[in-house]
């Protein structure tokens, strides 16, 4: 094993990738001569944190002591395999191999780093009254918050599907409790009973009420987009659940699985960076509202999932310089650790220590029309001028969904083959939807000009006087002909307080941290051929 040296590969990485790696920076790596699977995190009781790393020979545990010289501390031998998952419970380090006869590999850490104890169990399984074969090779690992494992794809048992162990009563020899629905599990991911399970051959996720571990009882299943569901994640709230297909051009999907009765589709993410190249994503990790996502050879993504209807990439980091496609580069992504370190595993290039810029996106939806008839534009394609590539189109209802990773005044293109360019700008803000409905002139057609327009009787500005809010409202004819307007508030001395631009119809302004006092509103368009202006009175 040997260590990167982390300049030359900092400056390498900047001199290919400059227009793809943001929001993440590269702290510290650790190179290997063998292929890496998976990664997992550990914090000792002195506070030091270690990676977890699955190697095709075997098992590494890596200090984090100095993020920036990760350093292995172990190396247990075990089955070649190019797949190796682990998981903690309390001390204990619990890895599960794809290949051989390892069964649980489990790793006291109570003494690191001055000493490791280790072992391998292979405990008997009964199922059905029927003897099976001992724990041998499984491809996944769950422990829930009350001190179960769930083994995903252990054959030949139960046709792969998910094992129950009990870690409570003796932790270095878990015991068999049960079993679930012989389907194929690929991977799976349980909290308050309730397991979901990544069915790949059968192209679904299913829910399990686990709350008797001897007995799971199958509630549902759902297909996701691309039917090859790889894993999943819940949500922290339970609400949403992730999924990955491990497919060329597949999504990230979000789910509402809040009732597992009436489970519903919200949405599908894909970076657009090297859409039709074939890349493939492999896991999804849910933290405090991002996505980590294990893009192959397209790297670690980070995507705000604050808004699982409006998914927006915020990161990236690609460690795999070679040619798009196939099943190279990035592995696994682990986000929890304490320190907000992010572990990530690359195949072919080693073990990698990463620090994310947790930014929030900035979020643009609105509805997409027909000037000419005021029905909806179906597949409309909007485009934010933007640095981190982006695009939408419109549903069968004209509504539009999309977003950036930095605030700013962008420049906003709408296409469609049976309608004029429509070009405009947009203030986003960091966290906030701002609504922008717009309206697409049909081609060859023309359009008679509105008539003139009464002003003062088309704005409205209230509550006015108001003891927190100011809504400003205009009709759509108006944005249409005269937009978009530039709002400001002054004080009595002619001081700027705020300032806002207006590219819908709607405006939601809060004055509440302001002095009670009068002020003047201005209300302008960007030709100036608009000028209103208005007393607001704040008041307690």
């Amino acid at each position: 094993m040997t260590k990167i040296f982390l300049p030359l590969l900092l400056a390498f990485c900047f001199t290919i990738q400059a227009q793809e790696n943001f929001n993440v920076e590269l702290i510290g790596s650790l190179d290997y001569d063998v292929l890496l699977s998976d990664v997992w995190g550990y914090v000792a009781e002195d506070g030091t944190e270690y990676a977890i790393i699955g190697l095709f020979t075997g098992t590494a545990v890596i200090s984090l002591e100095d993020p920036a010289n990760p350093t292995e501390v172990l190396f247990v031998p075990g089955a070649e395999s190019i797949w190796r998952d682990m998981k903690i419970w309390d001390n204990y380090v619990y890895v599960v191999a794809d290949r051989g006869t390892d069964g649980f590999l489990i790793i006291d850490m109570s003494m690191a780093p001055d000493s490791f104890n280790y072992h391998f169990h292979r405990p008997e399984i009964t199922i059905n009254n029927a003897l099976q074969d001992p724990l041998g090779r499984c491809h996944n690992i769950w422990i829930d918050e009350k001190g179960y494992a769930y083994l995903s794809g252990c054959r030949p048992q139960n046709n792969g599907g998910v094992l129950i162990f009990d870690l409570n009563e003796d932790p270095e020899f878990p015991s068999f409790v049960g079993a679930a629905a012989p389907i194929y599990s690929h991977d799976n991911f349980v909290r308050n009973d309730m397991m979901y399970s990544a069915d790949i051959i059968d192209g679904f996720f299913s829910i399990h009420d686990v709350s008797d571990r001897t007995s799971p009882v199958l509630l549902a299943t759902q297909n996701t987009t691309s039917t090859f569901t790889h894993n999943c994640w819940l949500s922290d709230d339970g609400k949403y659940l992730f999924t990955t297909d491990e497919r060329p051009e597949s999504y990230v999907d979000a789910y509402d699985v809040s009732d597992p009765s009436d489970i519903k589709y919200i949405s599908s993410f894909r970076p657009i960076t090297n859409k039709g190249q074939g890349v493939i994503p492999h896991n999804v990790h849910y933290h405090e509202g991002f996505l980590y996502v294990s893009w192959y050879t397209d790297g670690v993504i980070i995507v705000d999932a604050h808004k699982p209807d409006n998914m927006v990439k915020v990161g990236q980091y690609d460690t795999f310089l070679g040619p798009h496609g196939d099943f190279n580069g990035h592995w696994g992504a682990y986000p929890f650790l304490p320190s907000g370190l992010l572990l990530s595993t690359d195949r072919q290039n080693g073990f990698f220590v990463f620090y994310p810029q947790h930014t929030r996106a900035s979020y643009l939806e609105g509805r997409i029309s027909s000037l000419e008839t005021g029905l909806a534009v179906h597949n409309a394609k909007i485009f934010i001028e933007a640095d981190v590539l982006n695009e939408a189109f419109s549903t069968p209802d004209g509504i539009y969904k999309t977003g950036t990773a930095f605030a700013g005044t962008y420049e906003i293109r709408v296409t469609h083959p049976d309608y004029e360019d429509y070009l405009s700008q947009a203030d986003l803000l960091t966290g906030i939807t701002t609504v922008y409905d717009i309206q697409l002139r049909p081609l060859g057609t023309n359009i008679a000009e509105a008539p003139p327009l009464e002003l003062d009787q088309e704005f409205v500005i209230f509550p006015n006087p108001t003891s927190g809010h100011l809504t400003i409202s205009f009709p759509q004819h108006i944005a249409n002909n005269l937009g978009p307007f530039r709002f400001a508030l002054f004080d009595l001395s002619g001081k700027e307080i705020i300032q806002s631009s207006l590219f819908t119809t709607y405006l939601e302004i809060d004055l509440s941290y302001l002095p009670f006092g009068l002020y003047v509103g201005e209300l302008v368009n960007s030709n100036s051929s608009i000028n209103l202006k208005e007393k607001i009175y704040i008041q307690n």
